[in-house]
């Protein structure tokens, strides 16, 4: 296969993934299409016959987190996945008196 059908297939492929998870993601959690009942200290939502419950521990109760909890879980993201991605997050470097100088 040259490089031109190469990329021919890649992208087409790439296509075929990006309609599927389009499917599954943004279309899925249109705003008239869910339900989210606030009930401190959870959040739940139903969307596409399914709910979805994030419960605030140790913390005062966010309606804004739950919701966007709720949100990743339906994707498949868990607290965990979420903590990691904090940890191996970039941050911009403090600045110390030493670099002001």
């Amino acid at each position: 296969m040259d490089e031109l059908s190469f990329h021919g297939y890649f992208c087409q492929t790439f296509n075929e993934i990006a309609k599927e998870m389009a499917k599954y993601s943004a279309g899925a959690f249109r705003a008239k299409d869910c339900r989210v009942i606030f009930n401190p200290p959870a959040t739940i939502l139903f969307v596409g016959g399914k709910k979805y419950v994030s419960k605030a521990h140790n913390e005062e109760f966010d309606e804004e987190k739950g919701l966007l909890m709720c949100l990743a879980k339906a994707n498949g993201i868990s607290h965990l996945d979420l903590k990691r991605m904090l940890a191996n997050a970039t941050r911009p470097k403090k600045q110390t008196e030493e670099d002001n100088k």
